[in-house]
C-alpha cells in the first residue's frame, strides 16, 4: 500500500479506539502519521464510507453504526470497496449476550439489564451477534477472519449513585444504585463494557 493511507471509522466511539487497535495489528497508525478519515463517528451512519475512493485506505474500524443485521453486509461491502490489498476491516458490536449472562460485580451495567429488561430486548433484536458478525466478513470477501473478545474499561466510580448518573439516570433508577451498592459495598465500581470483535484481511 502507498502512503499516505488513512482510517476510516464509524460508529459508537469509533474514533476513540481506531487507534489502539491499528497499534494491536503492528500498523503504527497515529492521526498525525496517516489522517483518519472520521465517518459518522458517533452517528448511526456507516454509509458514509462509500464517500471514500476505491483501495484508499488501510483500516477501517466499525463501532455498530448499524441498525440491526440488515446493514451490516452493506457497511461491510463498502468496506471491502475502500480498503486497499493487504488493508484490514474491524468490526465491533456490544456482545449482549455476554453482558446478561454476566454477573453485576463484573459489568456493573448489568444492573440496568435487572432493572429494564424491555430496553434490553429492543437492544438485543438490533445486535448481530458474535456469528453473524464474523459470518458478515467472511461474506464480504475478507480472509484470514478471527473474532475476539475485549473487555473495555470505561471508568471507575467510588458510588453507585455517581455510576448511575454518569448514564443520565433519575429517580426511575433508583433499584439500578441499590443493586450496585450491594454488589460493591467495599469497592469502587468499575464500568467495563463487553465487546466482540470481527477482524479480516482484503486478499493481496
Amino acid at each position: 500500500m502507498d502512503d499516505p493511507a488513512s482510517v476510516a471509522v464509524a460508529g459508537e466511539d469509533a474514533g476513540l479506539v481506531a487507534r489502539e487497535l491499528g497499534r494491536a495489528f503492528g500498523l503504527g497508525l497515529t492521526t498525525e502519521e496517516r489522517g483518519f478519515a472520521l465517518l459518522g463517528v458517533d452517528q448511526p451512519d456507516a454509509a458514509r464510507v462509500r464517500d471514500l475512493g476505491d483501495d484508499s485506505v488501510e483500516l477501517v474500524v466499525f463501532r455498530r453504526p448499524w441498525n440491526g443485521p440488515v446493514e451490516i453486509g452493506k457497511a461491510l461491502g463498502a468496506a471491502y470497496r475502500v480498503l486497499a490489498k493487504g488493508g484490514r476491516v474491524v468490526a465491533g458490536e456490544r456482545e449482549l449476550d455476554r453482558l446478561t449472562n454476566g454477573s453485576v460485580l463484573a459489568y456493573p451495567i448489568r444492573a440496568f439489564v435487572d432493572e429494564e429488561p424491555g430496553a434490553v430486548a429492543d437492544d438485543l433484536g438490533e445486535s448481530v451477534g458474535r456469528i453473524a458478525l464474523g459470518a458478515g466478513v467472511v461474506r464480504a470477501g475478507f480472509k484470514d477472519v478471527t473474532t475476539f473478545d475485549v473487555d473495555e474499561h470505561r471508568g471507575v466510580y467510588e458510588t453507585a449513585e455517581a455510576f448511575v448518573e454518569a448514564y443520565g439516570g433519575d429517580e426511575r433508577d433508583a433499584g439500578v444504585a441499590e443493586i450496585l451498592a450491594s454488589t460493591h459495598s467495599r469497592r469502587p465500581i468499575e464500568d467495563v463494557d463487553p465487546w466482540v470483535y470481527a477482524t479480516g484481511v482484503k486478499p493481496t
